[in-house]
């Protein structure tokens, strides 16, 4: 009895190990691979731009209201304001600073917008790549380590040379 059960482990045993296969697993900063992208250089040029001459409103409309202001205090100190001039100088001197403050706020999400919107075709442009890697080159996973998903990695499954080659890069 004691063979039998032998034998039908063994089998079993030998029936498992040929049903499990390696698995073919590579990995790749996105973020590394995105900052070799000849078009991030473009993109980032193009916002700068945009950032500068967003920033060069909010300054103009400082240098607008600090003269404004200071006139204000001064007129204040020296006692050349009514009450009701004062309280209606400071109310709208408050008006013109929030306004420059959420001026200020406005263009840096339209500059992260923007940025978003340079960059999204690039990042389909380096998944795109990814994905013929993977499908090409017979990978069950390929995993990103920016992303932080990763315990383990093994050197020589790095795909990013293979993407690169993909993608024109050096």
């Amino acid at each position: 009895m004691k063979i039998v059960q032998l034998f039908l482990m063994s089998t079993l045993v030998c029936a498992l190990s040929h049903s499990v296969q390696a698995q073919k697993i590579g990995y790749l900063n996105s973020g590394n691979m995105l900052e070799k992208m000849p078009e991030v250089l473009k993109a980032d040029s193009s916002l700068a731009l945009y950032r500068k001459s967003l920033s060069d409103q909010i300054e103009l409309l400082q240098k607008m209201f600090e003269p404004r202001a200071k006139q204000f205090i001064q007129d204040r100190k020296e006692g050349k304001l009514s009450p009701s001039e004062e309280k209606r100088q400071g109310e709208q001197l408050s008006k013109e600073e929030e306004q420059i403050r959420r001026g200020a706020q406005e263009a840096e999400q339209k500059v992260n917008a923007q940025r978003q919107a340079l960059l999204q075709p690039i990042i389909e442009k380096i998944n795109k790549a990814i994905q013929a890697v993977g499908k090409e080159n017979k990978y069950d996973y390929i995993f990103d380590t920016a992303s932080g998903t990763m315990l383990f990695t093994n050197e020589k499954e790095d795909v990013a040379p293979l993407v690169k080659q993909k993608l024109g890069l050096k």
